[in-house]
């Protein structure tokens, strides 16, 4: 996004402040806040379209937008967590509802959204599978997934044992979509990071962009559900 990333979207509310993420203390407090005081200590996210956002000494959220920062994290770790966290669980529960005894991949574990995704899971109780680089197998291992591949040195379709009822793709690349529908059981969900709304609208300019996308992603959801018997997000 500093780059230029969304700017058909963004450029006619610039100047705009970026980041979503956030951690520190209350500082004020409108007058129909109640459940925060001046002083305490909270972390939380911003909504994705705000255009004020956390890369600020000061930030303003909303009441919802915040909660209590765990004592045992620091305003660093806190500030890392969000965000990632959230769209870990819109995916996990709100759209693959995902429950005790169900099997999870994760295509990129050792992102923030993967890390937090398979933290989830675990704790939901799925038996979890990821995808990873060598040096944070042991990481991910600790944090409950059942299976953690090498992508640097396996194949990794042959390698992973088992289907699956959803697949969490942070990479987003043709092959690892083509991986994450193949390991797929019928009924199962694959959701992807990646869209195709903001380059598409950088490129042909929003009022075509954006139908574009919008008909790109219309016409995967019915060759994957006709093709594979799947849900695509």
């Amino acid at each position: 996004m500093r780059s230029g990333y969304g700017r058909s979207i963004f450029e006619p509310l610039l100047p705009l402040i970026l980041g979503r993420d956030s951690s520190g203390e209350v500082a004020a407090v409108g007058a129909s806040v109640k459940s925060l005081t001046v002083g305490q200590k909270v972390f939380g996210a911003l909504h994705p379209t705000a255009v004020r956002g956390t890369y600020t000494d000061y930030a303003i959220l909303s009441e919802d937008e915040l909660s209590p920062k765990p004592a045992s994290v620091t305003h660093v770790e806190a500030s890392a967590i969000p965000f990632a966290a959230l769209t870990a669980w819109r995916a996990l529960k709100s759209t693959a509802r995902i429950a005790e005894g169900k099997r999870l991949l994760v295509i990129g574990g050792g992102g923030a959204v993967g890390f937090s995704a398979i933290q989830i899971a675990v704790a939901t109780g799925c038996y979890v599978t990821t995808t990873c680089g060598n040096k944070i197998i042991d990481r991910l291992m600790a944090a409950g997934a059942e299976e953690a591949v090498d992508y640097t040195s396996e194949d990794i379709e042959p390698v992973i044992k088992g289907k699956f009822d959803a697949v969490r793709d942070t990479i987003g690349v043709p092959e690892t979509e083509k991986i994450g529908t193949n390991l797929l059981n019928r009924g199962g969900h694959y959701m992807t990071l990646q869209g195709e709304a903001a380059a598409l609208s950088d490129r042909y300019g929003l009022p075509i962009g954006l139908p574009v996308a919008t008909a790109v992603l219309f016409k995967k959801r019915v060759q994957y559900k006709s093709s594979h018997g799947i849900e695509y997000t």
